[in-house]
């Protein structure tokens, strides 16, 4: 499974410096590899709509993308922050303690 993740937009957004961090979950520990899988499955992403940032986005308002791959299924999602779903702000949370080290 690889986990892409990018943030946009928010007060101190600069373009130039937005790359998206991506995570090799298999290549990751046992139980932080389980602990992504049960989130994946908790928030039920991939039956989310996929879709991407908004083009009129609202300045100043955070959006998080987050693109999953497994075998031959692959889904991008984009969710304004805050994100008002349980189960995918945990997810969110999880990927984001993970790409900042």
């Amino acid at each position: 499974m690889r986990i892409s993740f990018s943030e946009s937009g928010g007060v101190a957004y600069f373009p130039g410096l937005n790359k998206p961090n991506t995570i090799e979950v298999d290549a990751l520990p046992e139980g932080d590899q389980k602990e992504l899988r049960q989130l994946v499955d908790a928030s039920e992403f991939f039956a989310l709509p996929e879709g991407r940032r908004p083009a009129r986005a609202v300045r100043g308002m955070q959006h998080y993308t987050l693109t999953i791959s497994e075998g031959d299924r692959e889904r991008t999602v984009c969710v304004p922050a805050p994100v008002d779903s349980g189960p995918l702000q945990g997810l969110m949370q999880c990927v984001r303690r993970h790409v900042s080290g």
